[in-house]
């Protein structure tokens, strides 16, 4: 096959097709940073206090530029050594403001404290949890304890964040929506706690909440469809480590045992 000439491509019908992106025009409205400003960015250290050579900006991007920009933002920032200070969401702000506060005055009962435990061990723990989720205060509580809890390690992945909340031999009794022998786990409010905070954690602006969701949806799907074979796999282990000790244990005693064996007198 012959190599197109100039002429044949410039006879061709050329069609330039634009990237589409999800049409959000308040994108990153509550994303505010501190930039250097031109006029002080070539004499800026990271020495230098934050406050004296900054000038903070606010930024409103539209959809069709939001990718462009945020990467000069981030490439800015990153060529300056400068950590970016304020980066916040009103939900984020929200959680921080009101439920932190709560979290501080609210007077929780015996069962309020083992219901805020992480992970949940038991069914015994979950059904207090639950009983627990009914009050609003002791909601928001929880709520926020879970964003701290979740969101301190922007690299934990789906799996951690689960069994971080959810220990494995719990969630065996557990499907995403149920079986005859099974609960859907759908239902539960700390699911739907959980729920929210890993979309805040993983939701792009950049992508509709729905394609988000959809991905979570599969995500935990696979979790459970998987956990029993690594609730097996823990228990083999586990089994073969205390049998382990055992024998060393074992060995330990016979040879005390002999060393400490008084010599027989014939």
């Amino acid at each position: 096959m012959r190599p197109k000439r100039d002429s044949d491509i410039s006879a061709s019908k050329v069609v330039c097709i634009k990237p589409r992106y999800p049409d959000h025009n308040n994108i990153f409205d509550d994303f505010a940073t501190t930039i250097p400003s031109t006029s002080n960015a070539s004499n800026f250290h990271s020495s230098t206090p934050v406050g004296k050579r900054t000038t903070s900006v606010s930024y409103r991007l539209s959809s069709n530029d939001a990718v462009v920009n945020a990467s000069m933002i981030m490439k800015k920032v990153l060529d300056t050594n400068m950590e970016i200070i304020n980066l916040c969401t009103k939900m984020l702000n929200i959680m921080t403001t009101d439920s932190k506060s709560r979290w501080q005055t609210h007077h929780h009962s015996a069962n309020d404290y083992y219901a805020l435990k992480l992970p949940i061990e038991n069914e015994e723990h979950l059904e207090k949890l639950e009983a627990s989720l009914s009050d609003e205060k002791f909601k928001g509580i929880y709520t926020f304890k879970m964003f701290d809890c979740l969101q301190s390690d922007p690299k934990l992945s789906l799996k951690v964040m689960m069994r971080t909340v959810l220990k494995p031999e719990v969630g065996l009794t557990f499907t995403f929506q149920g079986t005859m022998t099974k609960s859907s786990i759908l239902p539960y409010t700390f699911y739907q706690i959980m729920r929210y905070v890993i979309l805040a954690k993983f939701s792009s602006r950049l992508m509709p909440t729905r394609e988000v969701d959809d991905i979570l949806d599969k995500a935990t799907k696979s979790y459970f469809h998987n956990l029993k074979d690594h609730v097996r796999r823990r228990s083999k282990l586990r089994k073969e480590i205390q049998a382990s000790k055992e024998e060393t244990s074992r060995g330990r005693e016979s040879s005390d045992s002999y060393g400490n064996t008084p010599p027989s007198s014939n």
